[in-house]
């Protein structure tokens, strides 16, 4: 009964975390590859991982401080707004 008075999501808020830095890792992929397409140019892929890999720690670390990955149960509806 304890797990039903902590909801059902709760105890995986850090799979879900997980879940949502990866997708936006492989969104910051999509993007570069993307753009790497729309400008025809080749890029070699040393270059590309690195740019990838710079993209996707810098997302990580602005958004750790941003709060970005904090859960959204933690602050009120009016106050986000």
């Amino acid at each position: 009964m304890d797990n039903l008075n902590s909801g059902l999501i709760r105890p995986f808020g850090t799979v879900f975390t997980a879940l949502h830095a990866l997708l936006d890792g492989l969104v910051i992929l999509l993007a570069l590859h993307l753009a790497v397409l729309i400008s025809g140019r080749q890029m070699e892929a040393g270059v590309f991982s690195l740019a990838a890999a710079w993209a996707f720690l810098l997302l990580s670390a602005y958004g750790n401080m941003a709060g970005l990955y904090a859960s959204w149960r933690t602050h009120s509806f009016t106050s986000v707004i």
